[in-house]
């Protein structure tokens, strides 16, 4: 169990359900992977905000920076959301970039940020939206062989072309 698994029962946040179980699942494995897992998984999920909220206009570049740093972007976040998005943007550019070796409360903090948007997310775009708190108890339990799926850079196009048809 992982603090995202209720993002699977919501159709609509499919695309980046899985991904954010598997970022996690990783922290007990390796704390970087973690974090570009997490990283993944905000990105897919802002990009999918593109894909359907019609507020928002798609900047020059579909790269994460550039994506957030819109103004409609920033106009429905606020700030202390936008700096949870930017922390965890900055630190997985720098797990990226330079293999820099990153701590378990790191990889922690990444992920209570990510639920934390998730949380808006949900409540933003949920049908059924429901309070939620981050456990970091759940970070504790450790399977013994956790699967983490392959994931690909999501197209933006392809999120439009997939939430036009439903």
């Amino acid at each position: 169990m992982t603090n995202f698994d209720y993002l699977k029962n919501e159709p609509q946040f499919k695309s980046f359900a899985d991904i954010a179980v598997s970022a996690e699942n990783l922290i007990n494995v390796d704390v970087n992977a973690c974090i570009s897992h997490s990283r993944l998984a905000l990105e897919t999920a802002i990009k999918w905000m593109y894909s359907i909220d019609e507020e928002l206009i798609v900047p020059y570049q579909e790269t994460l920076e550039s994506l957030i740093h819109t103004e409609e972007f920033k106009s429905l976040v606020d700030e202390d959301l936008w700096k949870r998005i930017e922390f965890i943007r900055r630190i997985s550019s720098s797990v990226n970039g330079t293999n820099k070796k990153v701590t378990f409360d790191q990889a922690e903090l990444c992920l209570q940020n990510l639920f934390i948007f998730f949380a808006f997310l949900s409540c933003c775009y949920s049908v059924d939206y429901e309070e939620r708190e981050f456990n970091p108890e759940l970070l504790k339990s450790e399977s013994s062989d956790p699967i983490i799926p392959e994931y690909g850079d999501i197209a933006l196009e392809d999120l439009i072309t997939e939430n036009k048809e439903h």
